[in-house]
């Protein structure tokens, strides 16, 4: 088994999880719609599980945007710059970013989790479970962001498999406009002296 293979099945287990708690999300608002509605019952239970269920596939459904690369970037700026290594060093300058902000986003909210001694009003579930996925998320992301720097160190590029295509086309709209400059500049053969 090589290594590509033991991580998509790692990602499709972990897909399958996020699927799980957002059916089951939806099933839980449901009942509790139906029963307070139509029943003129609400469930107590429902809301409180409803939200936890949100928080946990919030946070893991980040993990795996960021596993993507399909959190909201701003590559166009970066692409736009021309010297590839003014390119690469604003990547792993970003990048090393995230990997402090991350930091220190998995280190005090597992403090957070680890300080939490209540338990929630309605399923008496500790709040340390609650809260905990929040250190899990960061920690995932963390390590995420780690390699992705490597990436970028080692090769210049994230892995995006769009990223090239977007800089040839940053590159090909420069050199355009670069020769609409220079076109501007120079007089035309065509518009010395005809038509006057």
């Amino acid at each position: 088994m090589t290594m590509r293979t033991i991580r998509n099945a790692v990602v499709s287990l972990y897909k399958f999880i996020l699927i799980a708690l957002v059916v089951v999300m939806f099933l839980v608002v449901g009942l509790n719609v139906f029963s307070r509605y139509v029943l003129n019952a609400s469930l107590g239970w429902a809301d409180e599980l409803s939200r936890f269920l949100f928080i946990y596939v919030s946070l893991l459904g980040a993990v795996l945007a960021y596993h993507g690369d399909e959190h909201v970037s701003l590559d166009l700026v970066v692409g736009a710059i021309r010297s590839r290594r003014v390119r690469v060093a604003v990547r792993i300058f970003g990048q090393a970013l995230i990997v402090v902000a991350l930091g220190f986003f998995a280190y005090y909210s597992l403090d957070v989790a680890i300080s939490a001694r209540n338990v929630s009003p309605a399923l008496y579930i500790p709040m340390t479970i609650v809260y905990g996925v929040m250190p899990v998320a960061g920690a995932l992301m963390f390590f995420m962001a780690i390699g992705k720097l490597l990436t970028i160190i080692k090769t210049g590029e994230l892995g995006d498999p769009h990223l090239a295509e977007r800089e040839a086309l940053a590159a090909a709209e420069a050199l355009k406009e670069e020769a609409v400059h220079w076109s501007k500049e120079t007089p035309s053969s065509d518009a010395s002296g005809k038509g006057r």
